[in-house]
């Protein structure tokens, strides 16, 4: 049986494929249906909008590098993960690269793992 920590650990490389290869059936069963997610442009995402920014092709990440990564629980079902990612790709159609810092935080429930909140800050 993996624990808790081990878990995380999967749940975080499983979004980041997912994320790479645009996997919204994986993105729908990673991310809670009631997200919250502020980006670095200080939008805020529902779980729709996230998932379909990928799906349409909006938002197309060709590499992902995480670093300096931090998991702490809050509870038995409340994790936070704190990372830093080399990210590269086409937002809208306009080639990105850039540093950024996310936090990000899961909850178990029913469907196991899933991200409730997240915030992404670019780093200069």
């Amino acid at each position: 049986m993996s624990s808790p920590r081990e878990e995380i650990e999967a749940s975080e490389a499983a979004l980041r494929a997912a994320m790479l290869t645009a996997d919204a059936n994986a993105l729908d069963r990673l991310l809670a249906d009631d997200l919250i997610f502020t980006t670095q442009t200080a939008d805020i995402l529902d779980k729709a909008s996230d998932v379909e920014a990928y799906r349409s092709g909006r938002l197309k990440l060709t590499r992902a590098d995480y670093s300096d990564r931090a998991i702490r629980f809050a509870s038995a079902d409340t994790a936070i993960v704190t990372l830093r990612a080399e990210l590269v790709g086409h937002f809208e159609g306009t080639a990105f690269v850039g540093a950024y810092r996310y936090t990000r935080v899961w909850r178990r429930g029913d469907k196991g793992w899933q991200v409730l909140a997240a915030h992404c800050s670019g780093v200069s």
